[in-house]
């Protein structure tokens, strides 16, 4: 498939910024309709309990929620785990920085597939 060339996703990295962007971004939107609505339709669907929905609340205007309540204990603690050995290796990757075009948090998000890791792994049910 072309979209997974190197070379065309070099491409389409340089013309996304420039004016260009905004026409292939209106084209690709067009080509990928059916699967967006799939999924607005599908997260409509969803039913959200009452504590997440005032959670989300507070996250959409403080820019942050207190979970305390909603989360179990177990998963906090592999939450404050999982960061602090990012946070630990933040550093020696902030050196490596100066010669990528990619801003450093996504440096960092991108070691993760390359690990073998799923951020999503211990989602509940």
């Amino acid at each position: 498939m072309i979209s997974s060339s190197p070379l065309f996703r070099r491409a389409l990295w340089h013309a996304n910024r420039t004016p260009v962007s905004r026409v292939s971004k209106a084209v690709l939107s067009a080509l990928h309709r059916d699967e967006l609505e799939a999924r607005r339709s599908a997260a409509r669907a969803l039913k959200i309990p009452a504590a997440i929905a005032a959670r989300s609340a507070d996250l959409a205007e403080n820019g942050y929620a207190m979970l305390d309540g909603v989360l179990d204990s177990s998963l906090l603690a592999d939450l404050d785990a999982a960061s602090g050995e990012r946070m630990a290796h933040a550093t020696e990757r902030e050196g490596q920085q100066a010669a990528t075009h990619k801003s450093f948090w996504v440096r960092l998000l991108d070691a993760e597939p390359a690990r073998g890791r799923c951020v999503c792994r211990r989602l509940p049910r």
